[in-house]
């Protein structure tokens, strides 16, 4: 297990973290003396984390020797706590924390007390204990300001008073937790607890305010579920009564359709929908012409265009607002009846504003030669065309005029430098059969064979010498199409057999424990006295609990990209490992970052850290290396060199882009039937393998699901303990990322081209576009993306692809299809 190369760093490590005499001493350390029940203590621990049968009974005789050291007997202490609690064994679960809190409190003073307190406290909540002793272990967790537990324990708090009757006190704290965390796992179920209160206690209005929301939001959620209980315990004042035709409200209805869930729209807007019979009273006109403008937005946005126009129709009669002109001109060329688009323009435009605007609705339904003409107009003959106006010669079949325009363009914006107009000078070559094409190409490949221009060249070159390497058979996609008809996606992409079987055996894997422990304990000697996670992250190491020993180091990692980036006060700043991209960052469950009552480092602190960034940063990374954590491998990569290059990802490509998350892709990938680097190339350019990162649409997790495709995705999957932030979570965070992505290479037949596209710009978009333009090759088709960030993330998806198979299977270049599939099968509209 690459012990060699790891005992080096170790070494260099420990050599940096030592003081500058102490390394200079010519006279060697004298041997270390052996550690009592060291092996018991190491076999007790790896029994824990393999869950094996005899983990208790080693950890217990750790845990009882007289000669073990106390911090050992400490942590053996913690993780059988954490055995006995997981196995229901609550009186020995207590008895074990209280020993760990004991010697933490003593012989052993330990950075972890908050934990131990923690599980103390929760293990005697579940056990049923009518006292104050739970409140005052919380008090613990609460008075460390580095402890990652104060949501859960402010939770436990509340519901600990619930428990014992406090009714005003446990009030006052489930409102406290949800001021501070309002985006908290477990803030819908603080929200039915609430509700519950004010039932229990007559104040029904504040009652139906706070479970409605519940119900509305997350319904088939467990805490929805007792919220529709407590509210039909309310009898009449309870929604959705049964007996009634309406039993949905519209604005529940409008919400369905602004969080496109419109699965459920359809049955519940019908009753609504039937027109009121002459002489009606005025509330259930205005009432059925609300469901008119819903069912208009559900109309357009399920791409049901008679309908749409034809409830517009009926709006504008009853004076109500309807499609926008805009909106109606592209519906009409979207039916198909573009000379009723063109004569809607007509009314709205004059002159030559008339015909910019027939150009553009002409070039967006790839009617070339009509938006030409129209261009023409607006410039007039003798001007040089436009950019947009080449596009059209292109694509008219004039390619010689649009060469002439790209080698134009190419030499005055530098045409050895910009791939764009190299590319499509040598396309538009290739099209009128010049053979300069092909040496274009050639130079391009040489010069960015990384790059999307480069691989598009080579596919290019490929197609002009009959040289079309062979795919390895498309993948079974697992989602579904209609009929229950399996699909065998087309892929644009041509898969090797090797890399449709991923190189999941080459992942990094963290370093055996007594690698990591000396250059931890390094570390946290070096670097804890201005970041106490350092210390954190090195006990939870000597517990074996590699995960939580990362995510303490992200913290110290996010401090510094804050203070770096933001100019944040660290000296207020709150604790969290989020790589939080908002514009007004938030910590776990939402809470505020400047945390004013606590401060988490002195000023002397922060300094330090300001001030030695660049030598914590070096050391941070080295001992993330060692973690196995991508996000960390990936930026000591990029932090020496930006530049991506042949020879950096030759020398160091399998830390650039690692095999991350192996033990959750490995399986998803073959139970969904998507090429796994596809899903690498995803999760690389949404978040870099950082499993907090946020973007500024609060997009969560690993592969940035957004909150409202992961409700539509929870409900689809029958994922019922759903909210935005378990998509933190890796396992989570890659199954409905995973799931979405087979979904859409359904819904566009196996093309991951239009899949990417669609995972950032929206399924109903890129349906859109086809629609409009699918008849035209997938190269220009891509360049015609509207969107910057959807084009730009659609090139990077296929880059990134490609550098997963040069770095793991040695292919040097990848064939990328130009041809598009326009069939469209079952797949997600949200």
């Amino acid at each position: 297990m690459r012990a060699r190369p790891l005992q080096l760093l170790s070494s260099t490590l420990i050599a940096l973290a030592l003081p500058l005499d102490a390394a200079r001493a010519e006279a060697p350390a004298p041997p270390a003396e052996p550690v009592p029940m060291l092996a018991t203590w190491e076999a007790a621990r790896e029994a824990f984390w393999a869950g094996a049968d005899d983990a208790v009974a080693l950890l217990g005789e750790v845990a009882t020797s007289p000669s073990a050291p106390a911090a050992m007997r400490r942590d053996a202490l913690h993780l059988l706590g954490r055995r006995q609690l997981e196995q229901d064994q609550l009186a020995d679960a207590i008895a074990a924390w209280r020993g760990a809190l004991e010697l933490s409190r003593g012989e052993a003073p330990s950075h972890l007390t908050d934990l131990i307190a923690f599980g103390l406290a929760r293990t005697l909540v579940q056990s049923g204990v009518r006292d104050d002793e739970p409140l005052a272990l919380l008090d613990l967790v609460d008075d460390s300001p580095h402890s990652p537990l104060h949501a859960e324990a402010a939770f436990l708090r509340a519901r600990h008073l619930d428990t014992l009757g406090r009714v005003d006190d446990a009030k006052r704290a489930y409102k406290a937790v949800l001021d501070r965390w309002p985006e908290a796992v477990f803030a819908r179920e603080v929200q039915v607890r609430l509700g519950a209160l004010d039932v229990a206690h007559g104040k029904h209005d504040r009652a139906r305010e706070l479970l409605g929301s519940v119900a509305r939001e997350a319904p088939l959620s467990p805490p929805a579920r007792e919220a529709e209980l407590l509210l039909a315990s309310l009898g009449n004042a309870a929604p959705q009564r049964l007996d009634d035709p309406r039993a949905v409200p519209l604005a529940e209805i409008a919400f369905w359709v602004r969080e496109r869930r419109f699965d459920l729209v359809g049955p519940a807007l019908a009753p609504w929908l039937v027109e009121p019979p002459p002489g009606a009273p005025k509330d259930a006109v205005e009432d059925w012409l609300d469901a008119l403008e819903i069912a208009l937005d559900d109309h357009y946005e399920n791409f049901r265009f008679d309908d749409a126009l034809q409830t517009s129709e009926k709006l504008k009669k009853h004076k109500r607002e309807g499609l926008s002109k805009a909106r109606e001109t592209r519906l009409h060329a979207l039916n198909g009846d573009f000379d009723r688009a063109r004569r809607l323009l007509k009314k709205r435009y004059r002159g030559k504003a008339y015909h910019q605007a027939l150009g553009d609705l002409a070039y967006e339904f790839a009617r070339y030669e009509e938006a030409y003409a129209a261009y023409e107009k607006v410039i007039g003959k003798k001007k040089k065309p436009t950019e947009r106006m080449v596009w059209c010669l292109l694509r008219m079949g004039k390619a010689d005029k649009a060469a002439r325009h790209w080698e134009r363009l190419g030499k005055t914006r530098g045409f050895n430098r910009n791939l764009f107009e190299r590319y499509w000078y040598a396309r538009a070559l290739q099209l009128g059969d010049k053979s300069e094409a092909k040496a274009i190409f050639e130079a391009l490949i040489e010069d960015a064979p990384l790059e999307y221009y480069g691989l598009q060249a080579w596919s290019r070159q490929m197609e002009i010498e009959g040289r079309v390497p062979e795919s390895a058979p498309a993948p079974v996609l697992a989602v579904l199409r209609k009929n229950d008809e399996p699909l065998v996606g087309r892929s644009t992409v041509a898969w090797s057999a090797a890399s449709l079987a991923g190189a999941f055996d080459d992942a990094a894997r963290p370093a055996p424990l007594e690698e990591v422990a000396p250059v931890a304990a390094a570390f946290a000697e070096r670097w804890g006295g201005i970041a106490e996670e350092a210390h954190r992250a090195h006990e939870l190491l000597a517990l074996g609990d590699v995960q939580a020993a990362v995510g303490e180091l992200r913290v110290i990692d996010m401090d510094m990209r804050a203070m770096r980036f933001r100019g944040a006060s660290l000296e207020k700043r709150a604790r969290s490992d989020l790589l939080d991209n908002r514009s007004e960052p938030r910590a776990r469950g939402g809470a505020s970052m400047r945390d004013d009552d606590r401060s988490r480092k002195s000023a002397e602190q922060a300094a330090a850290m300001r001030r030695q960034h660049g030598e914590i940063r070096k050391d941070l990374r080295a001992l993330q290396v060692l973690l196995a954590d991508p996000y960390g491998t990936r930026r000591a990569v990029l932090e020496d060199q930006w530049r991506v290059t042949p020879e950096l990802l030759a020398e160091r490509g399998r830390g650039l882009y690692p095999i991350a998350y192996p033990e959750v892709v490995r399986p998803l990938t073959a139970q969904l039937g998507i090429p796994p680097y596809y899903v690498y190339a995803v999760m690389t350019v949404e978040s870099a393998f950082h499993p907090g990162a946020v973007s500024v649409s609060s997009a969560y997790g690993l592969v940035q699901v957004i909150p409202r495709t992961g409700e539509n995705l929870a409900r689809e999957l029958g994922f019922l303990d759903f909210t935005p932030e378990r998509l933190l979570e890796p396992p989570v965070s890659l199954y409905f990322g995973g799931y979405y992505l087979a979904r859409l290479l359904s819904r566009f037949h196996g093309q991951e081209t239009l899949a990417a596209a669609a995972y950032n710009a929206g399924p109903h978009r890129v349906t859109t576009w086809l629609k409009a333009r699918g008849q035209i090759p997938m190269d220009m088709f891509i360049e015609d993306i509207p969107y910057d960030q959807a084009r730009g993330y659609t090139k990077t998806v296929l880059e990134h692809i490609a550098a997963y198979r040069r770095i793991y299977h040695g292919e040097e270049h990848v064939y990328i299809r130009n041809d598009i599939d326009t069939t469209l099968g079952e797949g997600p509209n949200y």
